[in-house]
């Protein structure tokens, strides 16, 4: 996340730029950020009426992407446990 601070500008924030990051993928159709609190509502829907951000941010994002190789083995391994952490325990 120290890597992003530099690309945040004009009262960006980390919150922020992550929900615009995530409107601004066309094959995204819906989004259901957390909240707890009325402000959370109140700047996510600031943030959503913002729109997506803008080519230059997005491609000074992709230089932080982390490209990674997903297998079906690794997946299930990681399901396998996220499933067993909502078991009762033996």
């Amino acid at each position: 996340m120290e890597a992003l601070k530099p690309l945040l500008q004009d009262g960006l924030t980390l919150p922020e730029l992550a929900l615009r990051f995530i409107l601004s993928n066309p094959d995204v159709a819906t989004v259901i950020p957390g909240m707890r609190k009325t402000r959370n509502v109140e700047a996510n829907l600031a943030a959503s009426d913002k729109g997506q951000l803008s080519g230059e941010l997005l491609a000074a994002l992709r230089r932080h992407r982390w490209d990674r190789k997903l297998t079906p083995e690794s997946f299930a391994a990681k399901a396998k446990r996220k499933l067993a952490s909502f078991l009762p325990r033996r």
